[in-house]
């Protein structure tokens, strides 16, 4: 019985160690991925997943004032590149949004192959940095 046992236990802090494989989230617009908005697919990020968005032009709701505070070490990408894959913040003096908030606790993520458009924000427009550790 003990070597069950131990046999068990071995097994189970074996288990227990193995890392997750890192997932790829999809966002698109049209609702044909995981998620229709890059907030969502942020907030259902793990630690070194990857978050997709498809083609598209994302505006309102969820596709600005996208924040990164407390999440963990995740990348988010356009699928094509800047060219085709475009936030409108739609903002304006009477309405400010911003693409991008690093605040506080963020960990270390990317960010790659966006246009922000549309900005507006006295304290920074396209990304603000709030309080983060930038000696990684």
């Amino acid at each position: 019985m003990r070597k069950l046992s131990i046999i068990l236990l071995g097994m189970a802090a074996y288990f227990w160690a193995t890392e997750c494989p890192a997932a790829t989230i999809t966002v698109n617009w049209d609702g044909a991925g995981d998620f229709t908005t890059i907030q969502a697919g942020i907030n259902a990020a793990a630690d070194g997943d990857e978050v997709v968005v498809a083609d598209g032009t994302y505006k309102g709701s969820g596709n600005r004032d996208i924040t990164f505070g407390g999440n963990p070490a995740i990348t988010v990408r356009s699928e094509n590149g800047p060219d085709n894959c475009i936030i409108d913040c739609e903002g304006s003096r009477r309405d400010e949004h911003r693409g991008f908030c690093f605040c506080y606790k963020a960990s270390a993520m990317t960010v790659d192959g966006f246009t922000i458009i549309n900005a507006w924000s006295i304290g920074g427009s396209a990304i603000i940095i709030i309080q983060v550790n930038l000696s990684r």
